[in-house]
């Protein structure tokens, strides 16, 4: 993925954080493509750093905060890249799921995590989510639902006010579905897993570009 990539090279000479990495790339690498997804789309560092800060500005304004929960499940795709950062730009704990981890899975992971926020594509292969977000919301019913479709996402016109360097520590917590649930949850910082993407590139003997 461009985006590990890209800021594996940029960690090499800084020792930043994920936004600042974000920030770092915008500014000097502004035109280089930064991320791209299964069907072949790029987006580069300075289209990237601005769509950050307009889901940031969107989902600031529809409620959630640093330490609010999302659960989310979406598809390999710009706009999702997009939120993930946007999410730990704000400090945001989110919880993603794989878009094949079935109704009553994603159902039982919601029902943990009583999260404030709900992020899903409005159909994917035929599945209409939004009958799956219904369901969920019978027990959950002050769970926000937002619909990420392509060219889609929470929007705002201006960012809440905080300096890069006062950027939020979000954090990410998994769910091994093969396990008990109680007994699988982990919880990572974006710099962890960004970590992970290092040494998995390193590892692999990958060229860095």
């Amino acid at each position: 993925m461009y985006l590990v990539r890209i800021m594996v090279d940029v960690r090499e000479h800084n020792s930043l954080q994920f936004w600042q990495l974000v920030n770092e790339a915008k500014n000097s690498k502004p035109t280089q493509a930064i991320a791209r997804d299964w069907r072949g789309r790029r987006i580069d560092c300075q289209r990237f750093y601005q769509l950050i800060n307009e889901a940031v500005a969107g989902l600031y304004r529809i409620g959630l905060r640093p330490g609010s929960k999302v659960v989310w499940s979406l598809p390999n795709a710009i706009e999702t890249m997009v939120i993930l950062a946007a999410l730990d730009r704000l400090g945001v704990v989110q919880c993603p799921l794989p878009l094949t981890t079935g109704a009553e899975r994603l159902n039982s992971v919601c029902q943990q995590q009583q999260p404030e926020m709900l992020l899903l594509p409005s159909v994917w292969r035929d599945i209409d989510f939004s009958l799956i977000a219904a369901d969920i919301q019978l027990t959950l019913q002050d769970m926000w639902v937002v619909y990420i479709d392509d060219e889609c996402l929470p929007s705002g016109s201006s960012t809440p006010v905080w300096r890069d360097e006062e950027a939020f520590k979000g954090a990410w917590v998994f769910h091994n579905p093969n396990k008990e649930m109680e007994k699988t949850e982990s919880l990572l910082t974006i710099d962890d897993l960004l970590s992970l993407g290092v040494s998995q590139l390193a590892s692999s003997g990958a060229e860095v570009t």
